[in-house]
């Protein structure tokens, strides 16, 4: 059984190995991408303007009436860099590298023509979508699922005894060529697995991140009805009382007019409607 596991082993990563390089290569490459692209791009390096810099947007806006700006990120490498997406009516998008007051130091295609895209943005769509799209997002997904079983099958093999970790941790450093290299083979395997397992399943994640993001069920939505008004029932009549139950007749240190209401809204009672009427606040007869 064990033979079989080390066959499968070895095939396994004889024939996918090309692709696990490419990814690695590519993947230690953009991991300095932001820095390295910045620092191709030739020109001054100016602190944000916002006045000058919503002044270019407008501007740009308008020069390019076809073309809508979609979006405005930092560079991420040099400060005072920015990158100005812009989208015409046929999905194709444009980049502009700017500085801080405005002024375009490059413009390039961001998801077309990719012969003019740059090394780095090539490089890039290489290692996430094989210039694929949605199927290389699966496919990178997919090498990604087969990387992390076969480093746990290979760890499985190498796994060393309770009292042999001191042996295997350590190449030896003298017999047939084979023997030091499935030496140095094993050792570097148990070292470095652990970290391989975290970075190889996070890649995974990322890799399926996209399609299944874009692949999920929708809820349909419902169809709006028209707005009607809604009926208001109608108001009750307000309960007839008798003002002198309600209000209470002023002293005659206080005003003629200024009635105090014996009870909540005790003047609206005393009328029997919703607004106090002018007869209640008549003036009082002198004796």
């Amino acid at each position: 059984m064990k033979r079989k596991l080390r066959l499968l082993h070895r095939y396994l990563s004889l024939t996918v190995a090309a692709l696990w390089l490419m990814q690695a290569v590519t993947g230690a490459l953009l991991v300095f991408h932001w820095e390295l692209d910045d620092w191709a791009v030739a020109g001054p390096q100016r602190h944000l303007d916002p006045v000058r810099f919503g002044a270019f947007l407008e501007n740009l806006q308008a020069a390019h009436s076809r073309q809508a700006v979609k979006s405005v990120y930092a560079s991420g490498g040099l400060p005072g860099r920015f990158d100005v997406l812009m989208s015409d009516p046929g999905g194709a998008t444009e980049v502009l590298r700017v500085d801080g007051e405005g002024a375009v130091l490059r413009q390039r295609p961001w998801d077309h023509d990719y012969g003019h895209i740059g090394w780095l943005q090539f490089a890039t769509y290489l290692h996430q979508t094989l210039f694929m799209h949605t199927a290389g997002n699966w496919l990178i997904g997919l090498s990604g699922v087969l990387l992390l079983t076969n480093i746990v099958l290979g760890l499985s093999l190498a796994w060393p005894r309770a009292r042999e970790w001191a042996r295997a941790l350590v190449p030896v450093g003298a017999g047939a060529p084979a023997a030091k290299v499935y030496s140095w083979h094993r050792a570097i395997g148990l070292w470095l697995a652990i970290p391989a397992l975290l970075a190889v399943s996070a890649g995974i994640i990322r890799a399926y991140d996209d399609p299944l993001a874009t692949s999920k069920t929708r809820v349909p939505r419902r169809r709006k009805r028209p707005w009607q008004p809604r009926p208001h029932p109608p108001a009750p009549p307000w309960p007839r009382r008798s003002p002198r139950r309600c209000i209470s007749i002023p002293a005659r240190h206080l005003p003629h007019w200024n009635f105090p209401a014996r009870t909540l809204r005790g003047l609206r009672f005393a009328c029997g409607r919703r607004t106090t009427c002018a007869g209640c606040l008549a003036p009082r007869s002198s004796t």
